[in-house]
């Protein structure tokens, strides 16, 4: 059962990846931005459900934006 869960968590994870190399492609890196970081917290989910928290902002519009992501698993991983 377990092996189930992570294959789909790295499926999940391949596929945001593979999405933030195609805006690179598109958009460019915002690596030279600076910004303070924002702390979140997460409560432990229920076995087999994952959290995914996202954030996005832009500059103008249309303008260049940004987004991220973090996937987590019950356990925080």
């Amino acid at each position: 059962m377990h092996d189930e869960y992570f294959a789909r968590d790295s499926w999940i994870i391949n596929q945001i990846h593979h999405l933030n190399d195609e805006c690179q492609k598109v958009w460019g890196s915002l690596d030279s931005v600076q910004r303070d970081p924002i702390y979140v917290s997460w409560l432990r989910l229920d076995e087999g459900y994952v959290c995914v928290n996202v954030d996005g902002s832009s500059q103008g519009n249309p303008g260049m934006f940004g987004f991220g992501g973090l996937v987590q698993n019950n356990e925080g991983h």
